[in-house]
């Protein structure tokens, strides 16, 4: 079983579900979104199910949902896409109405030494979740934020991993990714850094996929004691 490394020189984070809980305003984009074309709106729970791969595949299946039907197929994609603009308006409206810090994160983040870099890996397009850290208040501790907008590809390709190391002067055996999702959890891996998992209620979440993980968490304050002596 693989542990923290010692030194550890960077940490990077998923967003959504890992450092905070915006399930509310995207549940609220999503469904001015739908509303905007005639279909009816989901709840925030059905909502949080479809998170995962990005702002298209959450589109993809929240219009497929509400229409009956299939989200993976080449024209819900193409429609998914088609609303994007629609769906950005009414997310970046209401971006951080009810969205939250996760319990233990600013301490956890406050409390990692200078000299370990921060870093931000999440299939969110980079400029709101740029805006979501600044918002609450924790922004100026990232040295790499990359998005799913950043680069070419997308976690669970490593490339975005692997690129935040760079920014944050860490090579992948001295660092850790945190996240929620298997394709943080995949995305880590490829790119040959120790992945921690953490608990959520959104998408493909870790609950019953430990074994996906090096480490598996039951939430951040128990991170911040195995970070303790860094």
């Amino acid at each position: 079983m693989k542990s923290i490394p010692h030194p550890l020189k960077a940490v990077l984070f998923d967003l959504d579900g890992t450092l905070v809980d915006s399930i509310d305003d995207l549940a609220t984009g999503v469904n001015l979104t739908l509303e905007s074309i005639g279909l009816p709106m989901h709840s925030k729970e059905a909502v949080a199910s479809f998170v995962g791969d990005g702002v298209v595949s959450l589109l993809a299946r929240s219009i497929a949902a509400a229409s009956g039907e299939d989200p993976w197929t080449e024209p819900a994609e193409e429609r998914a896409r088609a609303m994007l603009p629609e769906f950005r308006l009414h997310y970046n409206d209401h971006l951080v109405d009810q969205t939250v810090l996760l319990p233990g994160v600013r301490e956890l983040i406050n409390g990692l030494p200078p000299r370990i870099g921060v870093g931000l890996v999440t299939n969110k397009p980079e400029d709101p979740a740029r805006r979501i850290l600044e918002a609450l208040g924790i922004g100026d501790r990232f040295a790499a934020v990359l998005g799913g907008d950043s680069l070419p590809t997308r976690k669970p390709d490593p490339e975005m991993v692997s690129a935040a190391l760079a920014l944050c002067g860490a090579p992948p055996s001295q660092a850790i990714l945190v996240g929620d999702g298997l394709t943080d959890a995949r995305a880590g891996k490829a790119a040959g850094v120790v992945t921690v998992g953490v608990p959520s209620g959104l998408g493909f979440a870790l609950r019953s996929n430990r074994d996906e993980v090096d480490i598996f968490v039951p939430d951040l304050h128990a991170l911040r004691e195995l970070l303790r002596g860094q």
